[in-house]
């Protein structure tokens, strides 16, 4: 991203994944809704990464201490062999089944907690070598919305970028013919019903040799050697890779980036739905508002509640006039700003 952007991307201090702000404890962690937190024993770590060939080939030659947590548990995966093909060591049809039948899992589920993860201090046994939804997805965000955008448009070009990167090795390494077609199937074969097997996360042998071709018997060598590829690229090659798709979602990137150095409330605002979070923890004389994300609520004073109708598309200075005239309450424009950056005003 350096190569990309011309800077470092900057951390989200509030989202702290190695003592996770969404764990709460007590009464509020057994109520219903993902504004009252995360398991502290699965946290956001009910999703399971694809890891594309080239980063189960970093994990695998990663000799260090950190990493042998990590090394051992996707050992395990391509052992199992479900969901494991020359192009990642991916998400397996009955994981997708559960993940997307029952999202209110999320945050809570043992069952689908990652294999990844590490029970003695809840880590990420592959962290160095995670894949793009592991690296951008983030709880809570300095700039709410704005921000929110901004990962969600950084995580579109690097699994544009993973996703070419791993073709491109999958194509050096020659897996054949019939399993690229295996690999890549058509819309209608791609649309089969689970089998009795994948239902059972258990891995069949002849589909398993289709997918690897010449390659089968050999899956630590692939990975590895698809990571050696990888490791040859410098961002404009993978931009190459990537083609106009990349080229687009870069452009998408640029602009929502440009949108976190807003520094003023639009100049016509306009209040969004207003939802009150009830239940939630909160201190006294305030209120817990809904926002962008579930998992990012923000307490303010109950005062500014009533201020918001005033932000009906008129000019924000009059509705900023109007309210102090009306209510006594002057807001300022960092607080109108953060109102602005959280979705609770649009520009009209």
């Amino acid at each position: 991203m350096r190569s990309l952007l011309g800077e470092r991307v900057a951390s989200e201090p509030a989202a702290t994944c190695s003592d996770c702000a969404m764990c709460v404890t007590g009464p509020a962690q057994q109520k219903d809704g993902p504004a009252f937190g995360f398991k502290p024993d699965v946290k956001c770590c009910t999703y399971l990464p694809q890891l594309w060939n080239f980063l189960a080939g970093r994990v695998l030659a990663d000799r260090s201490a950190d990493g042998a947590s990590g090394r051992r548990s996707l050992e395990a995966r391509i052992a199992a062999g479900d969901g494991v093909t020359p192009l990642s060591v991916g998400r397996t049809r009955r994981y997708n089944l559960l993940y997307t039948g029952g999202i209110e899992g999320f945050g809570r589920a043992g069952s689908l907690r990652c294999p990844h993860y590490i029970e003695d201090g809840g880590l990420c046994g592959v962290w160095k070598h995670r894949e793009s939804t592991c690296a951008t997805w983030f709880c809570k965000h300095t700039h709410g919305d704005l921000g929110f955008i901004f990962w969600d448009r950084l995580r579109e070009v690097l699994r544009c970028a993973e996703g070419a990167v791993a073709r491109h090795a999958l194509v050096e390494l020659d897996v054949g013919a019939k399993a690229l077609a295996f690999l890549f199937p058509t819309r209608e074969r791609a649309n089969r019903s689970l089998t009795a097997e994948e239902l059972d996360g258990v891995a069949s042998p002849e589909q398993h040799a289709r997918a690897w071709g010449r390659w089968a018997g050999r899956e630590h060598e692939f990975y590895q050697r698809a990571a050696e590829i990888s490791a040859r690229l410098a961002w404009d090659d993978v931009a190459e890779l990537g083609g106009t798709e990349l080229a687009l979602q870069v452009s998408l990137l640029r602009q929502a980036r440009a949108q976190l150095d807003v520094t003023a409330p639009p100049a016509r605002a306009r209040a969004s739905t207003i939802t009150i979070a009830t239940g939630v923890p909160h201190d006294a004389g305030n209120v817990v508002l809904g926002t962008y994300s579930a998992t990012n609520p923000l307490e303010v004073p109950a005062i500014l509640v009533q201020c918001l109708p005033y932000f009906d598309g008129r000019p924000t200075t009059e509705a900023v006039e109007n309210i102090e005239a009306a209510l006594g309450v002057h807001l300022e424009d960092d607080l109108l700003r953060k109102l602005y950056v959280y979705g609770l005003l649009t520009e009209a």
